[in-house]
């Protein structure tokens, strides 16, 4: 069971008639949390090399691209395995949806920092971080429903 469903009863996602709204707030908050650790996990890796490459003079866009591409496979293996739960062994559709899922967040995390790169500077690291904030916002729910979403149990 992955540790973003240990306070769920039953496995269950949705909010049952009789659970409180409050209940149900704090039960989704606690599912994000090993989310969010994977992510300052994610971050580290993909920050450390950015700010490597802005440091030996690669411009943002492709400083970006490599700290993406460095924290790719870190990403796929402790989402799947940490905060979803998912074991056994990777399909290539599980794989693709994610590939995918990625590709989606960095669109838009390409487009937040195209944005604030014109206004603050190409080289910024705000600018830089405003975009990883974006992405995260697109990543989480679209890999929680789409790549490692939980088969309804009847």
């Amino acid at each position: 069971m992955p540790l973003s469903d240990r306070n769920t009863r039953g496995g269950c996602t949705t909010r049952g008639k009789s659970e409180p709204l409050v209940s149900y707030a704090i039960r989704q908050f606690f599912r994000l949390i090993p989310f969010l650790v994977t992510g300052v996990a994610n971050s580290i890796v993909g920050f450390s090399t950015i700010f490597f490459c802005l440091a030996i003079g690669a411009d943002g866009i492709t400083a970006n691209i490599v700290g993406y591409a460095v924290a790719l496979t870190c990403s796929f293996l402790l989402n799947r395995h940490y905060v979803f739960g998912v074991r056994g062994t990777i399909s290539h559709t599980e794989v693709g949806r994610f590939i995918a899922v990625f590709f989606t967040a960095f669109g838009v995390n390409m487009a937040v920092l195209l944005l604030t790169q014109s206004m603050l500077g190409e080289g910024s690291p705000v600018a830089q971080v405003l975009a990883v904030g974006a992405y995260t916002l697109v990543f989480y729910p679209l890999t929680r429903l789409f790549v490692f979403r939980r088969k309804s149990v009847a």
